[in-house]
């Protein structure tokens, strides 16, 4: 009985999220100290609420192993949880840390031991029962709700998946904890303000990644490719074991993008990242790219430049197109696409027979 009420007690401290994403087995020895079994990896710990927030979101300095993530299929732990999952759990204990902050949740206990409430309060803490009439009024009140979520939706051209986001549940529940009478951030608290403490939050989640280059090695990779308004962009991205960093993009308007131009935004990347994490530079195989990869090289002696694997086999696929008998089956398919996507009436008996949708024609 008091090893439920210990459970009960610990989901429902605000300031406490993440005691929801663990079962609570029983008390430890120590003060504040819990055992405790994690949801993602099933694996029993000891500890406060401290080691859980270390556990589930990467925090360092938490005395916990972080959660290596749902076990594979041959019965070993699995490679650690994905970048998505510790930005869930950070942002659920960012979201409570700023609402204690602002002195909306009343103080209940110690941060590092869940709440245990007496019979009395979880008697007097239930709802009323519903009559028939006030059951009705608040069906129609949830339903009236729903069509103006809907609605948003619709009018803005979101996407259905949108309500499957655990942000988006994140948001609703954060919502009906909210003091009676809130509103919304307007829009310049969203553009300013709170984009500023979301990036602010982003960034403490990617330090876990950052903390890894110095025992793993970071690859720069770097792209071109052209935006909606047709502006010719670089991208540079840091890889290594733990995931993809993003790390800026450049508009190139009005830049001749030479050897010199692509050379620096390498370098400026391998500074910002640390030229000693830095194990290899990765571009496309164009000759241009490949003359700032020897600029890179002669510049830091244990750094090597890598053409793209995918854009050398695009290479490849181009030779292997001027191939004679290979470039007149290519041609022949391709007015074969080109017919029967032109005429609705080819595309009914083609999808009358074929499960596949059918595809354009590799470009070479």
């Amino acid at each position: 009985m008091e090893s439920s009420q210990q459970s009960e007690g610990a989901t429902r401290d605000p300031r406490s999220p993440l005691w929801q994403y663990v079962e609570i087995i029983g008390k430890a020895a120590g003060g504040g100290s819990y055992k405790w079994r994690c949801s993602e990896c099933n694996t029993i710990k000891n500890g406060s609420y401290t080691r859980v927030k270390g556990h589930l979101t990467g925090l360092a300095n938490t005395g916990v192993t972080v959660c290596s993530g749902p076990n594979g299929e041959d019965g070993k732990p699995g490679p650690g949880l994905s970048p998505a999952k510790l930005q869930f759990y950070a942002s659920l204990q960012d979201a409570a840390d700023r609402r204690y902050a602002k002195g909306k949740v009343p103080v209940q206990g110690s941060a590092s031991k869940p709440p245990i409430p007496s019979r009395s309060a979880v008697v007097t803490n239930k709802r009323p029962s519903l009559g028939p009439l006030e059951a009705a009024f608040n069906n129609q009140g949830r339903e009236v709700a729903d069509e103006h979520v809907a609605r948003c939706i619709y009018a803005n051209g979101l996407a259905f998946n949108l309500v499957r986001s655990p942000y988006w549940q994140q948001m609703i529940k954060a919502v009906n904890e909210a003091p009676k009478g809130y509103k919304s951030p307007g829009y310049e608290k969203v553009r300013t303000t709170l984009l500023s403490s979301e990036k602010q939050s982003v960034d403490r989640q990617l330090q876990a990644i950052r903390d890894t280059w110095n025992e793993t090695g970071v690859s720069i990779i770097s792209d071109g490719w052209r935006d909606q308004r047709n502006r010719p962009l670089i991208n540079v991205i840091a890889i290594c074991p733990q995931g993809a960093m993003f790390l800026k993009a450049i508009d190139c308007s009005g830049v001749e993008k030479d050897a010199t131009f692509i050379s620096t935004i390498l370098i400026d990347a391998i500074e910002s990242v640390g030229s000693h994490n830095v194990v290899q530079v990765i571009t496309d195989n164009a000759q241009v790219c490949r003359a700032a990869g020897l600029i890179v090289e002669g510049r830091y002696d244990h750094i090597f430049w890598t053409p793209c694997a995918v854009h050398s086999l695009n290479l490849m696929l181009a030779k292997i197109g001027e191939i004679g008998w290979i470039n007149e089956i290519y041609a022949t398919s391709k007015e074969i696409q080109m017919f029967i996507t032109n005429h609705s009436m080819s595309q009914a008996i083609y999808r009358g027979f074929a499960k596949l949708e059918l595809l354009k024609v590799l470009h070479f």
